[in-house]
């Protein structure tokens, strides 16, 4: 990725909400990563359903505010959501 493509991508992330639905998984987990070092402000959302790899430790060391719920529940999580959010699924 040119250096150009790069700025692109942090002025676009930087302060933006994220919201990462079922985030505490492999793939998830990696994408919080990647999108803390951007300075985006990182909303989790995971129920941690036995079976699905999801881990409160994938997280670790990661700028993130973790909501415990399952994504089809929205009424606990639809609050995180801002005017100009990504949401990631």
């Amino acid at each position: 990725m040119g250096n150009n493509s790069v700025v692109k991508l942090q002025q676009f992330y930087k302060k933006r909400r994220i919201i990462i639905l079922g985030g505490s998984g492999f793939i998830g987990s990696n994408l919080a990563s990647a999108l803390n070092e951007l300075c985006a402000d990182i909303v989790v959302v995971d129920g941690f359903i036995d079976g699905t790899g999801g881990n409160v430790c994938n997280l670790e060391n990661i700028n993130i505010n973790l909501i415990h719920s399952r994504i089809e529940d929205m009424n606990n999580w639809k609050d995180a959501i801002e005017p100009n959010s990504v949401i990631f699924h």
